[in-house]
């Protein structure tokens, strides 16, 4: 897929496609000039001012894809277990019971960290013979044929308890209790600026270059070129209590099939942040805190449907159906909503053609995670 933004109005000029990208000096043109990739490849050092050319815009400005982007994905490891269980505790009492875990591990393909790096003109690297501003797309010196790696692990559980109980003839109560937890990390390379900026004011060997693709060892980067990991966790616990059935001999028509209840969830999220990414110390990273968020939602609701027309054969639905819905829910942030359903169901020609139409209001508070400063895994 094309990089290429410039259909969509924007560009950044960095053509960090190209590593390195544009270089700024005082006596080059005021647009930046570009190493001559038609010469110069992977590892090749340049040896002077003519090894590059001038920056142009058709070919050049491309946006940089954002970190965080998914490029590739590498074959997915996954490791699944599960439990089910029944048990007849009475005649008129079932119990249930589910457990599932599951490991998911990952390596995808991201967007690059880029910096704006200020070459000195004693850094032996530095051909223009004066100060140069580089615009610099990374790559870890252990992953140099692989991009930008993010090496992801998930792993969650879930739990569900449940019992069913034969309330009467028409009624049965159910009553669910569930727990989710979702353990994520992820680890992926990260660059240190004040380390990266030290090994370009060298002026020995071991001085970063800027100027060529992919060609510093490990000693050039200094310390600079590390690994980062980031931690993020998720909680669900629920209780929910309904009742279902059918009240019957209210109206000509048939009976009402119904169902109320209520519900209680707990949620929680959290990330940790590692140390260089706290510090803020990183390219393209600004200063992270760790986060911890919570709340805790309670909700009951109603549910019935009404025949407004006798069944046509004695089974099956009615031909004229009301569906009506009501639902409250008190979110300890957000505050509370309600939100009715309400339906209408036809069945113009039997077995062949059913029209239904439905008018709702609706309320869904964001997810934890997504209130969670870029949260990665």
């Amino acid at each position: 897929a094309s990089n290429d933004q410039r259909l969509l109005g924007g560009f950044d000029g960095r053509s960090s496609f190209q590593v390195p990208g544009r270089v700024f000096t005082a006596t080059g043109p005021a647009s930046g000039v570009i190493l001559n990739t038609d010469e110069f490849g992977r590892g090749d050092i340049p040896d002077g001012p003519e090894d590059f050319r001038e920056w142009d815009f058709e070919r050049d400005a491309h946006d940089r894809v954002p970190f965080g982007a998914n490029q590739a994905y590498s074959p997915v490891d996954m490791y699944t277990a599960l439990v089910n269980a029944t048990h007849e505790l009475t005649e008129r009492t079932t119990l249930s019971g589910m457990l599932l875990y599951n490991n998911l591990r990952t390596e995808d393909g991201a967007g690059a960290s880029t910096g704006q790096l200020l070459v000195p003109t004693d850094n032996p690297w530095n051909v223009f013979g004066e100060p140069a501003v580089v615009n610099y797309r990374f790559f870890h010196p252990d992953f140099l044929d692989r991009g930008f790696p993010v090496f992801t692990e998930n792993q969650t559980v879930t739990a569900q308890l449940s019992a069913t109980h034969q309330i009467s003839e028409n009624f049965e109560g159910v009553l669910t209790f569930g727990g989710y937890r979702e353990d994520g990390q992820s680890e992926f390379p990260v660059f240190v600026q004040p380390l990266i900026e030290q090994q370009v004011n060298l002026t020995t060997s071991n001085a970063f270059n800027p100027f060529c693709d992919r060609c510093n060892t490990v000693a050039q980067f200094g310390g600079g070129a590390s690994m980062a990991k980031e931690e993020v966790t998720r909680i669900l616990l629920t209780a929910d209590a309904r009742v279902n059935g059918e009240i019957l001999d209210i109206l000509p028509t048939g009976s009402i099939q119904s169902s109320f209840g209520g519900q209680w969830r707990q949620e929680e999220a959290g990330i940790n942040y590692a140390a260089l990414q706290e510090a803020g110390l990183l390219y393209d990273f600004g200063q992270l805190a760790d986060e911890e968020l919570e709340r805790s939602v309670w909700s009951v609701f109603a549910e019935a449907r009404v025949p407004l027309m006798p069944e046509r054969s004695g089974t099956g639905p009615s031909p004229l159906e009301l569906g009506i819905v009501a639902r409250y829910e008190d979110f300890s942030d957000f505050g509370g909503t309600f939100d009715p359903l309400v339906s209408l169901r036809a069945e113009v020609i039997p077995d062949n053609l059913v029209l239904r139409a439905s008018w709702n209001s609706s309320f869904r508070a964001p997810f934890l995670e997504q209130l969670l400063d870029n949260a990665q895994p």
